[in-house]
């Protein structure tokens, strides 16, 4: 009930060391730092490798020196000690007593003697391998396709949460000047104005461009699918060609309240919105379970994929993830003895259990959901490659995104860092794009229906530089990479 929020810390790289350190930035700088803001009651963290000190004993070396493990382990709890010592009095004042000896570093361990004789020491490293490890991990916190560490914050049950947000902003502000470039605080940053101090201070309220964190830039997933409030509305990707504008600036994420790419996260869908499956649903019923246009699906990957900066995925959308069984309108369900619980429609199920659900028997070899989940891998793979780095960039430079914008607006291309080509067609019609290419031989890895960084096989399968005239079929999105 007294939950204030959580920010999510995702590493911009991916990877062991990454989530290492990320848990240790974490628990060792935000934590501490924001446990002291007042109001704050707890903060607790989820996800990423909690380090560990482990010991990997040879039992061969203890039988042959005649010790064992309980020895070992008995040795290093008494050198390694951090205890209460009781309490000295003194007049009025009491001072409590710590008896603190703790290991500092792994050669202290590595160096503990477990045994005197007149042979000489035995030490822990005479018997046992000693290393930094990762504790056996009981959950793991994702964002999106990509692990990351969870800071959930707890307010005092008595505290004002405007009061408290308005702290917690302003130390988040501070910190993340702090932050090392490679990482970046996100979460949706905003107070409603529905709380009654709120309402009578409406300049509390804050939002993107105030911020003290990354937020969802709305602006970028409404121009690739549509506002979340008309679902009708299939944004470029289903075919809406007025919004290619809006297209190009929220791929090169270059928005007024952005200075840098990494100020904004771009997004298609998240929990209290229509799932994209269901937008582009085939049927006019909105409902995925029974069908999907597969293009609009491909397209709007496709663009939030080869956008600058950092995406956040939401879970199953790779897998055409449906709300299907849940109906259109919110309603409500009456309870004997207790007041009537009110349940979300189709657009924001966060309350029904059955719709939110994975169906994991839907990925059946041949299926849509396995075509599209491996179309999805693809883009990811390509986004991580050496040739996607130039998406992960926190500041765009002028002309990286070089646009490629024939009259028709359901086409649009773009060459990214003069290493990657992109052409879309969100229309029905083939579309013929002109260009030129810089010199080099380009390799075509996204088609149609696939992803593969080897190549894929088509009539444009490798295109030498220079001036083309390129035809491009109705419904595709199509990637090629300068060898």
């Amino acid at each position: 009930k007294n939950h204030l929020d959580c920010y999510n810390f995702v590493p911009y790289l991916t990877g062991e060391e990454d989530l290492f350190r990320l848990r240790y930035v974490a628990e060792e700088i935000l934590k501490k730092d924001m446990e002291s803001t007042e109001g704050v009651a707890a903060i607790k963290v989820n996800g990423g490798y909690e380090e560990e000190i482990q010991i990997q004993i040879d039992e061969g070396k203890l039988s042959l020196l005649n010790l064992t493990v309980g020895e070992v382990n008995q040795k290093l709890l008494q050198e390694n000690v951090n205890q209460a010592g009781g309490s000295l009095y003194e007049a009025e004042a009491r001072y409590l007593v710590r008896a603190k000896n703790e290991f500092e570093s792994l050669e202290q361990v590595r160096r503990t003697v477990v045994r005197e004789t007149a042979d000489g020491r035995v030490r822990v490293e005479d018997v046992a391998e000693v290393r930094r490890g990762a504790a056996d991990r009981q959950e793991i916190t994702r964002s999106g396709a990509v692990e990351a560490v969870e800071l959930a914050l707890y307010r005092e049950g008595s505290a004002n949460t405007v009061a408290v947000a308005a702290a917690v902003r302003e130390e988040l502000a501070l910190l993340k000047r702090e932050m090392p470039e490679d990482l970046i605080i996100y979460g949706e940053p905003w107070i409603a104005p529905s709380d009654p101090d709120v309402v009578a201070n409406p300049e509390w309220s804050w939002y993107k461009a105030d911020a003290p964190i990354t937020f969802f830039q709305d602006d970028a997933r409404n121009a690739f699918k549509g506002t979340p409030f008309d679902v009708n509305d299939r944004g470029w990707a289903g075919g809406n060609g007025s919004a290619r504008a809006a297209v190009i600036q929220a791929l090169s994420n270059h928005y007024d309240e952005e200075p840098l790419s990494t100020d904004g996260i771009s997004y298609l869908d998240i929990h209290d919105n229509w799932a994209l499956a269901d937008r582009y649903a085939s049927n006019g019923d909105h409902n995925g379970l029974e069908g999907v246009d597969m293009a609009a699906m491909r397209i709007a990957a496709g663009l939030l994929l080869t956008s600058a900066g950092p995406v956040v995925i939401h879970g199953g959308t790779e897998m055409l993830r449906s709300k299907g069984l849940a109906p259109h309108e919110e309603h409500e369900v009456e309870v004997a003895g207790g007041p009537p619980i009110h349940f979300k429609g189709r657009d924001d199920t966060y309350n029904v259990r059955a719709p939110n659900r994975f169906l994991w028997d839907s990925l059946a070899p041949g299926s849509d959901a396995v075509a599209m989940r491996d179309f999805w891998r693809g883009l990811l793979a390509l986004r991580m490659s050496e040739h996607g780095s130039v998406f992960r960039v926190a500041d765009v430079p002028e002309g990286h995104y070089r646009w490629i914008a024939p009259p028709e607006e359901t086409l649009l291309g773009y060459v990214v860092g003069e290493r990657v080509l992109v052409l879309a067609n969100s229309g029905v019609e083939d579309g013929i794009f002109g260009l030129e290419l810089p010199e080099g031989d380009w390799l075509q890895v996204v088609g149609r229906y696939g992803v593969d960084l080897d190549g894929i096989p088509s009539e444009y399968a490798s295109i030498p530089g220079g001036p083309h005239d390129l035809r491009v079929q109705g419904g595709s999105f199509l990637v090629w990479v300068r060898k």
